[in-house]
């Protein structure tokens, strides 16, 4: 999988930021949230206050919504975000097979029953 990364103007100089590989239950969530508002072709106007806080989530918080807002381009955020949410959502692909499978679908595939004949 790639890197994700990010770079954002903030306390005089241009830095860089990585998105951790782990991901947690709020910030996929969220993600989904998100996802849906990009297919459900809202207005920017509804879209783009939403990008910023889930930016900051995706990439563990490393910095504020509000060095987001002042240190990254408006016209770069719906891109990183789109970004961010296809490497949220691969992050999350937890089958071999390229679909996420459901806790009971993979505890019935893994579950074996042996039985000993010796």
């Amino acid at each position: 999988m790639r890197k994700l990364v990010i770079r954002i103007y903030t306390e005089g100089k241009i830095k860089k930021f990585t998105a951790p590989r782990f991901v947690s239950w709020d910030t996929f969530n969220k993600t989904m949230v998100m996802q849906k508002e990009f297919d459900s072709d809202a207005p920017n106007e509804v879209v783009l206050p939403k990008c910023y806080p889930l930016v900051c989530s995706i990439f563990g918080h490393q910095f504020t919504v509000e060095q987001l807002e002042q240190g990254y381009d408006i016209k770069e955020i719906l891109i990183k975000t789109s970004e961010a949410l296809n490497y949220v959502i691969s992050t999350a692909d937890l089958s071999n097979r390229g679909e996420v499978v459901p806790f009971e679908g993979r505890r019935k595939r893994s579950s074996k029953t042996y039985i000993n004949r010796g």
